[in-house]
């Protein structure tokens, strides 16, 4: 691979890249893992899931490389590529070009995929608290539950809060499905709804 062609990482679409300026920052290409960089950073794209590299030294053939991208976040999610199908499977992808341009059609040089990466560990929500309004046994009362996630909750996820065994909804109407406000940081307030029994995987 020629001195000023490029290097092109694109990572998986359940990935989002958190800091455009840290991937800048940190991106390097090492022959072997270590030693100098032999590229500087070209492009950094949240939206477009990738970071591009320019070499300025020639790539050797049959030589290995290690890039190294940083400000990446994980997906919110678990994922066992096992469990899932090829198109469902998380792959990165690598491409080099040339010294001309990134056109995959004009000067693409060689291309692969592959790579897959599980992500097997749940994040702990480290602020949990609870506080009741009133202490008596037996009466309706109304708490608070307050936790704190870096983990960004969206719009329709489930939130699934298991009470203790000896507690129950009360419902004006007997329906036992209540409706309620979120409140975030004090100040946004978003509507949710209360369901009883929500079934889920966990």
């Amino acid at each position: 691979m020629p001195r000023g062609g490029y290097v092109k990482v694109v990572f998986p679409s359940t990935f989002t890249l958190s800091s455009e300026a840290t991937a800048v920052a940190q991106f390097s290409i090492r022959l072997g893992g270590s030693g100098a960089s032999v590229a500087t950073i070209f492009a950094a794209s949240a939206s477009g899931k990738y970071v591009i590299g320019s070499t300025n030294t020639a790539l050797a053939a049959n030589t290995k490389y290690t890039l190294r991208v940083a400000g990446l976040r994980n997906p919110r999610y678990l994922v066992d590529n096992t469990q899932v199908s090829d198109a469902l499977k998380q792959y990165w992808a690598l491409y080099t070009y040339d010294t001309d341009g990134q056109s995959d059609s004009d000067n693409l040089i060689d291309y692969g995929r592959g790579g897959t990466r599980d992500i097997t560990q749940v994040a702990a929500i480290q602020t949990f608290s609870v506080e009741a309004f009133d202490t008596t046994n037996g009466v309706a009362g109304k708490y608070f539950i307050t936790w704190y996630s870096e983990i960004e909750t969206k719009d329709k996820d489930v939130l699934v809060l298991p009470f203790p065994p000896e507690t129950d909804f009360v419902s004006p109407t007997k329906n036992l499905k209540l409706t309620c406000k979120a409140v975030i940081d004090s100040l946004t307030k978003v509507d949710c709804e209360f369901k009883r029994n929500v079934k889920t995987s966990v």
